[in-house]
């Protein structure tokens, strides 16, 4: 009898994977129509992304975000970079931040991420580093804090946690 049950299963899988496609229709609920004016609005997203700086030469955490500023400056300057986007310090010295524009469709944004990653790894190659996008560094380091009123205070609020966190992240605002 589970001989045959298995039989019937393995026939009705058949019959279901050769079933065409239901024709795509547009979904209408009446009920909704019109709009409200506050729905009529177009969102948009954008994304901060703090980088890791390292080195190209062993791939350890590089205190150059000073440097990497500079050289995103002075490639500005030189028509070089994109100069509606800027490299931006972050919390540690071994990290740099971009951030995108308001954008409307994901490949908007995508497009955003990637030019901006690559200026970033073009400004850390002059100072023989690299810009790679993760969570934090996979070995151990002495971070360097930026010299900033607003990351000293934060220093001094959370003392221990805060010199020993190398952390990046990616923020995404809707």
């Amino acid at each position: 009898n589970s001989r045959r049950d298995c039989q019937d299963h393995q026939q009705d899988d058949q019959q279901h994977r050769n079933l065409p496609l239901a024709p795509h229709r547009e979904l209408r609920l009446p009920h909704l129509y019109p709009f409200p004016a506050r729905f009529k609005t177009v969102r948009t997203m954008g994304v901060e992304e703090e980088l890791l700086l390292v080195s190209s030469a062993d791939g350890r955490p590089a205190a150059i975000a000073d440097d990497v500023i500079s050289a995103d400056e002075l490639l500005i300057e030189m028509g070089v970079a994109d100069a509606d986007t800027q490299i931006e310090h972050e919390f540690k010295q071994e990290q740099a931040e971009v951030a995108s524009t308001p954008c409307h469709t994901l490949g908007e944004l995508r497009g955003e991420l990637v030019a901006q990653r690559a200026k970033v790894a073009q400004a850390a190659l002059l100072h023989h580093g690299l810009a790679v996008a993760i969570a934090t560094s996979p070995v151990k380091v002495r971070a360097h804090q930026t010299d900033d009123e607003r990351y000293l205070r934060m220093s001094s609020t959370f003392g221990l946690l805060a010199r020993e966190q190398l952390t990046c992240g990616q923020h995404v605002h809707i």
